[in-house]
């Protein structure tokens, strides 16, 4: 499968469960998401997905609107795309004008070879031949910008439902971009939209249906239900309807009466529009996707992809991909969104949702991940409904009420979860965001045990947790607070010796860029990498960070074209992610950068004007560290791209040393971690020396730099060998010290 995806390519990972709109074509079936289209051939039961990565203009669709040749994509900023076959045709004079006011697009009506555009500003004039803007008609009184809801041509005249009211002109005797032209029609109620079906002018207006004759409007129909779409096809009318948490599609002759209902709540909760063809009703609906009813079945089209745009962490283990949808606010509430967790194994997308039956409906703002490196079962946090466990056999197990857990003291009853963090001796580690006790372990044994933070933090808030190679949690404390780094001691059980240290702005304090953090992560090195709300600063000493040396974060100073300037200044650095060359994918507001292991050089820049990415707005970024693909999360959806390093998984066990090279001045702790349990680590000079020996601990072995004679070892590089329980050697790797 990798074959047909190589390096320097992209794809998307965009949701299909979200359809606002669905009309044929030529025979061909078209379905619009927020974020992409599909194309179906019902003939050969074919489906394509177009997208930015297919050259759609945008990665945020607004509207859509079929004709014989193909179909017009409006976008939420204005710009137009013409879709004829597999060709493109980007019109972009709308959204690149400098016109003032509302250019928000909100329908598209077409008649022979022009579509009507109706914006907040007046009525755009496309002509689909030479695929360019042929007019323009500002109607409002006085020739003021009035938005234009709708358009349908009647009897020769063009109609208009406006703010200003329903307006209508004669096109063969008047010039419609004069507004003087344009004759407002009294009519009660004022048209939401207006259409022509079977020879007779309609318009709807909330629950109800109208016809309007000789200037006065008819009343045929009205069930309670909310119009949200009316689709006048040859024979019949597709009205979309909802009422509170449900929906339904509802056939209806010129006359009003009723011929058929489509309703079902797994396809039919909250339809967009409906079309028919070739016996089948075709349904778009933004929470179960597109389906059609053929005689009395209902048939869901599935197109694979995750259930939902996501807000949360991305997560990667062994290959596999972990998207939490949920999201919280800049005050750190829970956005409400549904509950939903996915998972992407290269080949497809699994999604564990209310809608799968997989989540309970009040599970929801999943924000936070954690990958159990034992048996890959998952961990997921929950904003407001505790912590969720999907074992490798997909039972769910949830902690909040009645759980070690505690709720919120500003919002009882709620459990915010908001970090989570495996360490290497299997226990998880948990931020409990605004509870008494915010930091919590669930130890491998299954007891729990909680910590009191013995520092100010606002609403005891903790989210994201990192753990270094000294098994010290660095914890992102939001809102303004910093960040926090605990170390446990000796024991868990013994909270005697337990280490607090806050890093905040300012010398002395942690030095970070700003007190606002967004995102951290630990390199190849062993450094913390940390992102602010004004660029990166990074911690080369996290084994000092407790001693007297009182080791403090530093912003390193790189070349900005003929400018020097601190790594990132001046930037949200909202993601950071280390591939396998240790280089650094950086995410945030304005796009993504590849940056060299040290940051001194930009590598690759990717934005929506040079690259397939939906939006600037980067939230997270993932790698798999088997392929190099890298997983770029935006308000507009995953895209991801294939980059050219992975993650090492030669004979020498991805053995990881940090730092390396280790820096001047270095006093700390060396950690040499996928060496063999229990073996013999031996450090030599290149000609063989013996410099150190010591025995691993597990997968890992620790040294701190100096001789056996207790001397500070000299510049240069040295050898790892290692001596397992079967008495084999290897060499294992090199480290480097650098002299100042």
């Amino acid at each position: 499968a990798q074959s047909t995806f190589p390096i320097g390519s992209w794809r998307e990972h965009l949701p299909y469960e979200q359809m606002i709109q669905v009309g044929e074509s030529n025979g061909l079936i078209w379905a619009a998401t927020p974020y992409a289209l599909v194309r179906i051939d019902p003939e050969t039961n074919t489906l394509e997905r177009k997208s930015r990565i297919t050259g759609l203009a945008e990665g945020r669709i607004s509207k859509i609107a079929v004709y014989e040749a193909g179909v017009v994509v409006a976008y939420t900023n204005s710009n137009i795309d013409i879709l004829e076959g597999d060709k493109v045709h980007h019109v972009p004079d709308f959204f690149r004008s400098t016109i003032s006011g509302d250019k928000t697009i909100n329908n598209i009506f077409i008649s022979g070879n022009e579509a009507y555009v109706s914006t907040g500003l007046g009525i755009l004039v496309l002509d689909l031949e030479k695929k360019e803007i042929s007019n323009t008609y500002i109607i409002g009184s006085n020739g003021n910008k009035s938005a234009v809801f709708a358009v349908t041509i009647f009897d020769s005249l063009l109609y208009a439902a406006t703010g200003e009211g329903l307006k209508r002109m004669n096109q063969k005797t008047l010039n419609p971009a004069d507004y003087a032209s344009w004759e407002t029609v009294s009519v009660s109620p004022a048209p939401g939209g207006i259409f022509s079906f079977s020879g007779q002018l309609f318009f709807h207006r909330n629950d109800s249906l109208f016809i309007l004759s000789k200037d006065t409007a008819r009343f045929i129909y009205s069930d309670g239900w909310n119009i949200v779409d009316a689709n006048p096809l040859s024979g019949q009318l597709l009205l979309a309807e909802t009422k509170g948490n449900t929906g339904r599609i509802v056939e209806i002759t010129v006359e009003g009466m009723v011929t058929k209902i489509l309703m079902d709540d797994r396809y039919t909760s909250s339809p967009g529009q409906a079309t028919f063809f070739r016996n089948r009703y075709w349904i778009a609906d933004s929470v179960s996707g597109l389906s059609f009813m053929q005689g009395a079945a209902f048939e869901r089209e599935h197109i694979n992809g995750p259930g939902a745009i996501s807000s949360g962490e991305i997560r990667e283990s062994k290959g596999i991909i972990w998207v939490a949808a949920g999201g919280v606010n800049s005050l750190w509430r829970p956005e409400g969104k549904p509950g939903g967790l996915f998972s992407y194994n290269g080949e497809g997308w699994t999604n564990f949702t209310a809608n799968s039956n997989a989540l309970p409906d009040s599970i929801s703002d999943i924000i936070s991940i954690a990958i159990d490196p034992v048996d890959q079962s998952v961990w997921a946090g929950s904003f407001g409904g505790g912590l969720m466990h999907i074992s490798s056999a997909n039972e769910l197990q949830i902690y909040s009420q009645n759980s070690p857990l505690e709720p919120a003291l500003f919002s009882p009853g709620k459990y915010f979860i908001s970090g989570l963090a495996f360490d290497r001796e299997g226990n998880l580690w948990i931020s409990n965001y605004g509870s008494a006790r915010p930091l919590v372990v669930k130890k491998k044994d299954n007891t729990w045990q909680k910590f009191s933070v013995p520092l100010p933090l606002v609403e005891n808030g903790l989210s994201a947790i990192v753990i270094d190679a000294f098994n010290q949690k660095w914890i992102i404390s939001p809102r303004g607070n910093g960040l926090l780094v605990f170390n446990h001691g000796e024991s868990l059980s013994n909270t005697g010796d337990d280490r607090y240290k806050s890093f905040r702005m300012g010398t002395g304090a942690g030095n970070l860029p700003d007190d606002e953090v967004l995102s951290i992560a630990i390199d190849k090195n062993g450094f913390v990498w940390i992102g602010t709300a004004n660029g990166i600063g990074i911690v080369q000493c996290p084994g000092e960070v407790f001693t007297p040396r009182q080791c403090e974060t530093i912003r390193p100073v790189v070349s900005q074209g003929n400018f020097n300037g601190y790594l990132f200044e001046g930037q949200r650095v909202q993601a950071i992610a280390i591939d396998g060359a240790n280089r650094k994918w950086i995410g945030t507001k304005n796009g993504v950068w590849l940056i060299s292991p040290d940051g001194e050089k930009t590598i690759q820049r990717f934005t929506t004007d040079n690259s397939p990415l939906p939006d600037n707005d980067i939230t997270a970024i993932a790698i798999n560290s088997q392929t190099g693909e890298v997983f770029f999360s935006t308000a507009a959806g995953i895209y991801s791209y294939r980059s050219d390093a992975t993650e090492n998984t030669g004979s020498s066990n991805d053995l990881l040393i940090f730092p390396n090279p280790v820096p001047p001045g270095y006093t700390g702790t060396i950690g040499i971690r996928g060496v063999s349990a229990n073996g013999i680590i031996k450090i030599t000079t290149p000609d063989g020396r013996l410099v150190f020996q010591t025995n691993s601990l597990g997968g890992q072995a620790v040294w701190n730099g100096r001789d056996y004679r207790g001397r500070s070892v000299a510049s240069g590089i040295y050898l790892v060998f290692e001596t397992d329980e079967l008495k084999k050697d290897r060499l294992a790797g090199k480290i480097v010290f650098i002299s100042k």
